[in-house]
């Protein structure tokens, strides 16, 4: 358990589940209570951030630099596959285990 960040925290609320990579606070006094949050959404909410804007900050922090700029709408399934490949391929570089458990 941990204080949750989410709100003032005297005591540990926030469990942390490693294995979904994702966190849930049992505080009555935290606006997140009854959702499990992941990484995602804990850099959204923390930062107050868009979706998409959380993101771009995870790729930074996990020093991405593998995904090229899509700038057509529509990308074949094949396309969509090389990406995810290669982001196979980047996540154990990474020095962020969580980034490899997450994927």
């Amino acid at each position: 358990m941990r204080c949750c960040p989410f709100h003032p925290d005297k005591n540990p609320s926030m469990q942390v589940y490693p294995e979904t990579n994702t966190v849930h606070c049992f505080s009555g006094n935290c606006q997140h209570t009854g959702k499990a949050i992941d990484q995602i959404d804990f850099i959204m909410h923390k930062e107050q951030l868009t979706k998409h804007e959380a993101i771009t900050k995870a790729k930074k922090l996990i020093g991405e630099t593998i995904i090229e700029t899509v700038t057509t709408k529509h990308k074949s399934m094949t396309d969509l596959n090389q990406v995810f490949e290669k982001l196979q391929k980047a996540m154990p570089l990474s020095e962020r285990s969580n980034a490899v458990l997450y994927l």
